[in-house]
């Protein structure tokens, strides 16, 4: 991969990121529920959960670079890297809700890593309706745009 190469994927990466934390704030409005008892915030939670959301993007653009590599049609490649990724990433990302375990507890509740709040306070169902779709979305915009600047 060249530098130049690199250099678009970090870009887009980090603007990924900034959608995603963008998307997440934005459908969480000023929901009152937001005091942990980890005492964490609606801003670092959203923070936690974009972050995750960025590296299951480039995780999902990973494989779509992957199955557009095992694609022996040229022509072909342009259209299987952006849309293997958007469908990997928005499998991935409406899944996050089940994340809960049982007995009102989550996967990594009070770890570094806790987003529970999130879903806790009502955005459970939101996420993999709204967000999920959103994100891919993003993910298939972004793999294009980088697609065009190679």
């Amino acid at each position: 991969m060249r530098p130049r190469a690199k250099l678009v994927r970090v870009g887009l990466s980090f603007l990924y990121f900034i959608i995603s934390f963008g998307t997440l704030f934005f459908c969480t409005g000023d929901s009152p529920g937001w005091l942990q008892a980890n005492g964490q915030g609606r801003v670092m939670t959203i923070t936690r959960l974009a972050l995750a959301c960025t590296v299951w993007d480039v995780f999902a653009r990973a494989c779509g670079a992957v199955a557009a590599a095992a694609i022996k049609m040229p022509e072909s490649r342009l259209a299987t890297a952006p849309l293997a990724s958007a469908l990997v990433a928005g499998l991935g990302l409406a899944s996050i809700p089940w994340i809960y375990q049982g007995s009102g507890r989550f996967m990594f509740e009070s770890t570094g890593v806790d987003v529970s709040p999130f879903f806790i306070v009502g955005y459970g169902m939101v996420f993999p309706l709204v967000v999920a779709p959103l994100l891919a979305l993003a993910t298939l915009l972004s793999e294009w745009l980088n697609l065009a600047v190679e």
